[in-house]
């Protein structure tokens, strides 16, 4: 990732603000009141910039001076970048610059120094200096470390699928992942993420897939990055036996298709790993509740025996009998096929509920931490405590159903950008507690306005995210 300082901004946006016109050199020294030789390595450094950043090129034409060729929507883009740098630059919080810094690290090819970063982020060494070590302890989980070179500067070292994790996780380091996901997307050209957007939801509708919100967020993210790092020549490495496992399941040919209309718009060629390295992802995406595709995605041999051992275990210990509750069974199938699709593609596990779940649900989370460390001994599994976590929802929107009454109530929908555990504990509680209210269905955010169209009888919509331009009576509340 190149840095440009504020003389080189400055000078960028003098390109940009003349379209029509070359300049010449000694235009931008007396515009910014430095030396010609300085100019021309502020401009090789603005060219490194737009190699990375853009399709924009500088041209250089002996006796007429300088010229930017770019498309209007990246001229569009890139003004705009500029512009956002220099007004929130310096009110940028502890936060949110440890996350662009952590970014740029992963994203850089080569060392950058302490001293750059300082001036980058308008802040003294001594700040920077303790972004760092939260950053290097970060890093550490994904077995990357961040090297120090005398007199080059810090360096991400380890292999490219852990820095492409770590990018995929880079909102742990902040508590708003809202705000994280606002900034990876604005790492990119507008057009760039509605195509890829486009693509990946014309890929869930033609084979009839079913991802969450968050799932369909990575997807994007994934995809993106992707482009980014094949054209930074930092492509992913996969194991021949990976490899041939991968290729062998339709998903892949599905995601080669969709990266084949990719290449054209982002002018680049996908390698057969990157197409199975995204298949991964999609293999293990979390899915929203759906039966019909159930006897279709779950493949996984040891599944079954994993979803009866916890049921068993789980009834045992509550003295509960969860095996006559068939939306408790479907729903961990579906949510377990996930999780052994992801453990054994070593692909990362994140809960970002992980803290309040344990705080809500003490003794049923530790109960199930003590069921699956015997699961994990059993069938030679690592199931983690974020996932923990996850199975805690699920049980206790079971133990929330028990306990919930019937009668004639107004119909409401649930749109939660999350998975099916939290989905379910939502509805359950909400007719437990509600019981004026019958919750017809949980859906994805972006399946609402076909769903309304189609229900028209709905009453209420309850949201886990902010919903515009709906007029059905709705409320937005904490998952």
């Amino acid at each position: 990732m190149k840095y440009m300082n504020t003389r080189q901004k400055e000078i960028l946006y003098l390109l940009l603000s003349e379209p029509d016109d070359y300049l010449v050199v000694q235009d931008f020294a007396d515009r910014v009141q430095c030396s010609e030789k300085t100019i021309r390595n502020d401009l090789k450094a603005i060219e490194d910039y737009l190699n990375e950043h853009s399709h924009a090129q500088l041209i250089r034409k002996p006796g007429l001076g300088v010229f930017l060729h770019i498309e209007e929507q990246e001229r569009a883009w890139l003004s705009q970048q500029l512009h956002t740098v220099h007004v929130h630059s310096r009110r940028r919080t502890d936060e949110e610059r440890m996350l662009q810094m952590a970014y740029d690290l992963l994203m850089n090819v080569k060392p950058v120094s302490a001293k750059e970063m300082a001036a980058q982020h308008f802040v003294n060494r001594s700040s920077i200096k303790k972004d760092l070590c939260a950053v290097e302890e970060w890093l550490k989980r994904f077995d990357l470390t961040l090297v120090s070179r005398q007199r080059l500067g810090l360096k991400v070292e380890g292999n490219e699928k852990n820095k492409r994790k770590a990018l995929a996780r880079i909102s742990d380091l902040i508590e708003s992942t809202e705000f994280a996901s606002q900034f990876m997307k604005s790492q990119f050209l507008s057009y760039e993420v509605d195509f890829v957007t486009k693509e990946i939801k014309a890929l869930q509708k033609k084979h009839s897939l079913y991802f969450t919100d968050e799932t369909f967020e990575n997807l994007l993210l994934h995809t993106l990055f992707m482009v980014r790092r094949i054209k930074m020549k930092q492509p992913i490495s996969l194991s021949p036996k990976e490899m041939a496992a991968v290729k062998r399941k339709k998903e892949y040919q599905w995601t080669f298709a969709c990266l084949q209309r990719l290449e054209p718009v982002f002018a680049i060629r996908f390698p057969e790993e990157e197409a199975v390295y995204l298949t991964l992802h999609i293999l293990g995406g979390k899915v929203r509740y759906h039966l019909q595709q159930q006897e279709e995605t779950l493949e996984n041999a040891v599944l079954p025996k994993v979803v009866r051992h916890l049921i068993h275990r789980v009834s045992e210990l509550k003295m509960l009998d969860f095996h006559i509750d068939q939306d408790l069974i479907n729903g961990l199938s579906i949510h377990l096929n996930t999780v052994l699709q992801r453990l054994s593609y070593d692909l990362s596990v994140s809960n970002p509920m992980l803290y309040d779940i344990k705080k809500m649900y003490p003794y049923l989370f530790h109960l199930i931490i003590d069921v699956l460390e015997d699961i994990n001994q059993t069938f030679d599994l690592h199931i983690p405590e974020e996932e923990a976590a996850y199975l805690t929802l699920h049980f206790q929107a079971a133990i929330e159903r028990m306990h919930h009454s019937s009668e004639t109530r107004k119909k409401a929908i649930i749109v939660c950008h999350m998975g099916i555990g939290m989905s379910q504990l939502l509805r359950t509680k909400i007719e437990r507690k509600c019981h004026q209210i019958a919750v017809m269905a949980c859906i994805a955010k972006s399946d609402l306005a076909d769903f309304i169209k189609k229900h028209e009888d709905i009453d209420l919509v309850i949201s886990t995210v902010a919903l515009e331009y709906i007029t059905i009576p709705h409320i937005v509340v904490s998952p």
